[in-house]
């Protein structure tokens, strides 16, 4: 290794000033920082020193990895809280816990399932009778149709078919999107005997997809991208690096980096192989970052289809007559025989129900906040003339999630209120108002129903339950009261429901904004600016953050008797889209004032205080932690970013980037959108507080090896820049830091599908780290 290496990263320092010990330890880059090239060509634009560790496959990259987990390692270890903080991780989520109730056919139900502490959910099925869901919710009963812990896996999605026979699962490996679709074929002898039979076909190269099957249950319609360009090692892997496409040979999907184009709309007919499927549409030409999204109507007549560009909610409406194709489903048919009801990105348009071409539609044209509407397909003068359509649900004051139809004229409708999940009963013909489901502060996680059927399933959790299914009946045209299908309880002697306490709370942003926050902790909490406290964001891509159950969180609560906080952001879907517009694009330095404005908030009213707090957020809220953390370090004692997008003026050119230009503007667009992403991009403002001029706050970068959501090159470029800026300041002189680490898993991606051990392991070292960093004891 060359001196100029060594000089140029000779140490990294992980240690809090006041409570860690200090252990020098040599993390050495691949090369001198003039020796990387530049970002573009343009002289004024800033060096991209670290440009090299873009390269996953590189002998010296993979050697910056393994030096960073062995950092991390030896920081972690030391960290008293680490163990007990497992061992109540184990606790709080080994409790029997499902997702709600899928029908299909007359004896069928799908759902999945862990008994606990299980790696993976298992998907099973109800053997039969009752409408599908005889047992009532009770464990044990029902066998597993697919096991994907024994697969070495995890199930991303799955559908099964209308008559229950058959079911297409999306499987994935090692946390990556890339996702290979299976079959399974279930008959039975009887009501008690049912034989699963795991078919041979396979789909692969299938990522971003939905599974729709016909009504016959004879085919499915899928989305495929064409398989990744690998190389191998000791290419010109500057020059790939530069253009965004792949830099290597990895031995696994998801490793790679280059970007995801040409996805394909696909019809698979059941029997036949991969090769003789017929494509409905493709993303090609100036098009080719385009993405489709079909769905087969519920009388299966129809098959609707969502086209976007981007991430935000608009589409174009595509709708493609199923019965009268007939067996002649070919080459191109969306784009030769589709009707195109709207033919721009002007606004989204989601599929509620239909009767016969009389279609009900979910839309925010003129109505950010959402509103129901109605067309005739047959009717000619109201193609691609959506403001022509009729109004069946007007918008009120507020965000109208989605709609879902029910037998006779009823539908379910969930709204959002002040980011807290209500559920109304309405009338699908009219819009009237039926009633209202009596509900505490919390979210729905999960739904089922059907057309043919007049009762629903849903999941409800709050930030202290786990969760509970319920049942609910429309069947007489009037709102009943939920029944309890099916509950987890916690097992950890320590939680006590009625021992805590959430309250929604608002902060006053720079410009005057209310920012609403859900604040959880223990009772008789104490308001004198020593709680530790966890502050939780993202603020983006129209996400809605509702309350939701967190054994990660409860256990920082119960643990360190500490505060649990989960900001409302702009850029989120919270109040609409013009919320969501007031914090990206121009305004993205809006969502990173209304996080600080909810720390100072907290810290004003006795809550906590800069040393006592932590800041926390996953991918685009790894984004705004960093950039919180470069723009406030005074304001934090503690930041941990899982998986965060840190290079703004390069991730569009990796993987599904180019998606979130639309959320967050595009470097190589114009000098305008350059100079804005410059602004807040995390690896190009860094600024290390010189010794006796503040501190730059602890950090924890978090990342994996198969993220090919949000590749790992972020998290080493911004590990790397911070760990040599310390150096640079520092001048050689031995001066204590914060720690600074980045923990590099392998074999994990963005989040799903993360084995139930890894994720204990992973939040114990997370909430052991905060622990610490903020003088907390475990009690």
């Amino acid at each position: 290794m060359s001196i100029a290496l060594r000089r140029a990263f000779a140490s990294i320092r992980p240690r809090r000033a006041s409570a860690m010990a200090s252990r020098s330890r040599s993390s050495p880059l691949a090369r001198a920082p003039k020796d990387y090239p530049w970002t573009a060509v343009d002289e004024e634009r800033p060096l991209d020193p670290f440009h090299a560790l873009e390269d996953p496959f590189h002998a010296d990259t993979k050697q910056f990895v393994e030096q960073q987990q062995e950092v991390a390692e030896d920081t972690l270890k030391r960290r008293g809280a680490r163990g007990p903080m497992k061992e109540r991780l184990k606790l709080l989520l080994d409790h029997p816990r499902r997702s709600a109730p899928k029908k299909r056919g007359k004896r069928r139900a799908f759902y999945t399932r862990n008994r606990g502490l299980q790696a993976q959910d298992d998907l099973c099925v109800t053997r039969g009778g009752g409408g599908g869901c005889e047992s009532g919710g009770k464990e044990g009963e029902d066998p597993v149709v697919v096991d994907p812990t024994r697969m070495g896996g995890a199930i991303a999605s799955y559908e099964a078919s209308q008559d229950g026979r058959k079911l297409a699962y999306a499987f994935s490996k090692g946390g990556s999107d890339w996702c290979e679709v299976r079959f399974v074929h279930l008959s039975h002898e009887d009501e008690e005997a049912l034989h699963v039979e795991e078919l041979t076909e396979k789909l692969r190269h299938v990522k971003f997809t939905g599974l729709a099957w016909n009504h016959t249950g004879e085919a499915l319609v899928y989305n495929r991208y064409p398989p990744p360009n690998m190389k191998k090692e000791g290419a010109d892997s500057e020059r790939q690096a530069e253009d965004g496409q792949d830099q290597g040979s990895g031995p696994d999907l998801g490793t790679e980096t280059n970007a995801n184009r040409g996805q394909e709309l696909v019809y698979h007919r059941m029997g036949t192989s991969q090769e003789k499927d017929v494509i409905l549409w493709k993303a090609e030409g100036e098009q080719e970052e385009w993405m489709a999204a079909g769905e087969i109507t519920d009388d299966g007549k129809y098959l609707v289809v969502g086209i976007t560009h981007g991430c935000d909610p608009v589409n174009r409406l595509v709708v493609l007559d199923l019965e009268e194709m007939g067996a002649d489903v070919d080459e191109g048919c969306l784009m030769k025989k589709g009707r195109y009801m709207v033919d721009n990105f002007d606004a989204q348009y989601d599929y509620v129900a239909n009767d016969g071409p009389v279609f009900t539609f979910k839309t925010n044209l003129n109505a950010p906040r959402y509103k129901l509407v109605r067309v005739d397909l047959s009717d000619e003068s109201k193609i691609n003339k959506p403001e022509t359509w009729t109004e069946v649900l007007s918008q009120s004051d507020n965000v109208l999630k989605w709609a879902a139809a029910l037998k006779g004229d009823v539908m379910v409708c969930d709204y959002l209120v002040d980011a807290k999940d209500v559920l109304q009963v309405r009338k699908l013909s009219s819009g009237d108002f039926l009633g209202e489901l009596d509900l505490p502060i919390g979210s729905v996680t999960s739904f089922s129903c059907r057309r043919e059927d007049s009762d629903f399933y849903f999941k409800f959790q709050t930030f202290t339950e786990p969760g509970t299914i319920y049942r609910v009946d429309t069947d007489k045209g009037m709102v009943t009261q939920p029944e309890v299908f099916h509950r987890s309880d916690l097992k950890d002697e320590k939680y006590d429901p009625h021992g805590l306490v959430t309250e929604q709370i608002f902060a006053t942003s720079k410009d005057g904004t209310q920012v609403p926050m859900f604040v959880t902790h223990q009772k008789g909490l104490k308001r004198d600016g020593s709680n530790l406290t966890m502050l939780y964001g993202y603020g983006g891509f129209n996400i809605s953050l509702t309350p939701s159950f967190s054994a990660s969180q409860l256990a920082f609560v119960l643990g360190f008797d500490g505060i649990a906080v989960t900001a409302n952001l702009r850029g989120g879907g919270e109040y609409g889209e013009e919320w969501h517009k007031a914090g990206s694009l121009k305004n993205k330095q809006n969502v990173f004032d209304d996080f600080i404005a909810c720390a100072e908030h907290l810290i004003q009213s006795g809550y906590t205080s800069p040393t006592k707090l932590a800041i926390q957020g996953g991918s685009n809220g790894g984004l705004l932690v960093a950039a919180c953390a470069n723009q406030r370090p005074d304001l934090f004692g503690c930041a941990i970013a899982h998986v965060g997008v840190m290079d703004m003026l390069r991730f569009h050119k990796f993987t599904i980037g180019h998606a979130w230009c639309s959320e967050y503007g595009c470097a190589d667009n114009s000098e305008e959108e350059f100079q804005n992403l410059l602004a807040y991009s995390p690896i190009h403002n860094v600024r290390i507080p010189e010794c006796g001029e503040g501190e730059f706050p602890s950090m924890m970068l978090l990342t994996g090896d198969h993220d090919d959501r949000v590749v790992p090159l972020h998290t080493l470029k911004l590990v790397a820049t911070i760990h040599h800026q310390m150096r640079q300041v520092d001048g050689g002189r031995n001066i204590p830091r914060n720690p600074v680490i980045a923990r590099i898993e392998t074999q994990t991606g963005h989040g799903a599908g993360k084995p139930t051990d890894k994720v204990i392991e992973q939040y114990a070292d997370v909430y052991a780290f905060i622990g610490e960093c903020l003088g907390g004891e475990w009690r």
